[in-house]
Order: structure tokens, then sequence, then C-alpha cells
């Protein structure tokens, strides 16, 4: 089976890995060995015991894949083989990564990891699955997942939507929610997602263009954690099987490619005073920093040092996203010849 998808150009994300991360794993593969069903058992990873020797996932070498460069890279689907019906609709290759991000003062995990769909071949009937990255925690219930829909069809064209969806709590289940953003198929797009754990935000940017920024990430009643990352299939369509007569889960021979996929942890950056200036008319000072959503700031001064002070009006706000430039004036400050600031940034 070959298979083929380009590179896409990489796209610098501003809310990609800081240069301090904490590496909690990477890998891009090149130590597994190629071939169906070599993903779990190598480098911790495993895999759901249903599908295990079905060939719906696995490592190809470059001269199969066909992306020039990259060396290794995993899949998962590509079979369309109707499945046993004990064998479940969600195929999965996982890879534990057991932490506790708020208790370690490291509450940003970010995850990456170059990603490519294979569309189906054209057939009278073209069955099409959806593929996601999901996010588990240490008990094994599922916390939130990004999902790349190529089952849905659209009722004019009969293709599929191609949309990326992320993950909501709805009440009793995590259900996806349409982020308005499209994938293509056939190209290496560079998927980030950034979860802070302590805030319970998530963000997340598909080749550096936003899908979605600080929208709760887990509101549902598990213990929020970090256990499991794991790539999914989850089956659309159902079957008989020809050769058992019996009726499975039937996957379609889309697959979804990946590579390069590495997890981080880091406390948030350090708070910095990006612009600081006196308006050359009112002689207010105005200073500007970088916000963590929901993270409190407190503006302080004082007129001689190191006497601080915070009863300037307006000076303690609570963010309301992540990378934003929250901006403080200073009217007081017009007659004063000198006066010293400083911005704290507090725990939500």
């Amino acid at each position: 089976m070959i298979r083929s998808i380009l590179r896409a150009a990489l796209i610098i994300w501003l809310l990609a890995i800081p240069l301090q991360a904490d590496e909690l794993y990477y890998t891009g593969f090149e130590n597994f060995t190629p071939g169906f069903d070599t993903i779990p058992g190598a480098d911790g990873w495993t895999g759901s015991s249903s599908h295990a020797g079905l060939k719906l996932s696995g490592i190809d070498a470059e001269t199969t894949h066909g992306v020039p460069g990259i060396g290794n890279a995993a899949f998962i689907g590509g079979n369309k083989t109707v499945l046993p019906p004990s064998a479940s609709r969600t195929v999965n290759v996982r890879k534990a990564i057991t932490i506790d991000p708020v208790t370690l003062g490291k509450e940003v995990v970010l995850f990456r990891v170059n990603v490519g769909i294979k569309d189906s071949t054209t057939a009278a009937i073209t069955r099409r699955d959806d593929f996601e990255f999901a996010f588990y925690n240490q008990t094994g219930n599922l916390l939130a997942f990004i999902q790349f829909d190529n089952s849905t069809l659209d009722s004019t064209t009969m293709l599929p939507t191609q949309t990326v969806w992320r993950s909501a709590y709805s009440g009793s289940a995590v259900a996806p929610v349409s982020t308005g953003a499209v994938f293509y198929y056939d190209l290496l797009m560079e998927l980030v997602v950034r979860i802070n754990y302590r805030t319970n935000r998530w963000s997340a940017a598909l080749d550096g263009v936003d899908l979605f920024t600080d929208e709760v990430f887990y509101s549902g009643p598990q213990t929020r954690n970090l256990g499991v990352v794991a790539a999914q299939m989850q089956i659309a369509a159902t079957a008989i099987n020809p050769a058992t007569q019996q009726t499975g889960p039937a996957p379609g021979d889309n697959y979804m490619l990946f590579d390069d996929l590495a997890v981080h942890a880091d406390p948030v950056p350090e708070m910095l005073i990006v612009d600081f200036a006196r308006n050359p008319s009112t002689k207010a000072v105005q200073l500007t920093w970088v916000t963590e959503a929901l993270y409190k700031y407190q503006v302080e001064y004082c007129d001689v040092l190191p006497q601080w002070k915070t009863d300037l009006a307006g000076s303690l706000t609570t963010a309301s996203g992540t990378g934003l430039s929250a901006v403080f004036s200073d009217l007081s400050a017009a007659g004063k010849a000198r006066r010293y600031y400083r911005v704290v940034r507090m725990l939500p």
C-alpha cells in the first residue's frame, strides 16, 4: 500500500513550544520497525486490543509514504476490510505520559505533531472515517480531542466537508464542536495544541492559523491531569464481511499519517512589560504587557523606593485571553518627574 502525502511549509505560531520547555516526550518514529501493527510494544506505546493484527496502524518508511525528508512516519487507518463484530469503532495507538501539570508547577502542556489526511479511494460505495488526537487523564478518562472529520458529507457535493472539530463537555459526555476551519488532503500540516491545566483553557493552531483560542478544555467530573496522548480513528460505517457473513465496523481506506510528535510542559512564561511610554500631551504613563487568560495582574507603583502601592484605579485586572496585550494608563503620573512601576501576576 503506497501512501503519498506532500509536506506543507510549516508556519511559526506565536504559541509554539518555548525555548525553555521541559520535553516530556518526542519521537520521529525512526527507531520503530516499518510495517503493520508495529507501534504497540515500541517505545512504551500501546494500542486498542480489539484491533491487534488487523493492519489498521503501523509505520511507513519514507519509500512507502512518499514524503521526502522525514524518514519513518506513523499511520492509522488505510485498511477497508470489514472488522469482526467484537472490534471497537475507536481504533487508537497511545503513549502514556503521566504528570500532574499543576502540582509540578508546569501547567502549560504543549502538544505538536505533523499530520496529513489521505482520503478514501473512489468506489461505488466509499467509506470514510474520522481521525483524532486525544488527551486522557491518568485513570483513562477522555478529556479532550482534536478531530479531522472525513465522514460528514456535504449535502450538495456528497464529498467530505473536511471540518476540523474540537471537543467540549456537553453535560454528560465529551462531544465535538466545529472550529469553523477545514483541513486539506495530501498535505503534512503542523498541529499545535496548548493546554493550561490550571486555568482549564486550551488553544490550537493548524499550520500557523488559529483553530480556537482560550476555550474551556474540560468541564466534566473527571480529574484533570495528563495520562495518555493518543492518535485515533473513529470508524463511521457498518457492513457485512462477505467472507464471514458477519456485520462489523467497516472502515474506509482513508488514513492519517503523523510524524514528529512532541509533548512539552512548562510554567506560564515569565511576565514581561513589552512597552513603556509617557504620552507627550497628557503626560500619563502607559504600560503594556502580554497576558495569560484568567490570571490576575496588579500594577504597582512607588515614587520613593521601595514603598510600593496598589491604589491606582483599574490597576488590578483579570486577563480575558492569552497572548493579548494588556494596556494600563496611569493618569496620576502627569505631575510626577519620576515614578517606578512593576506588574505582578497572580494565580487565578
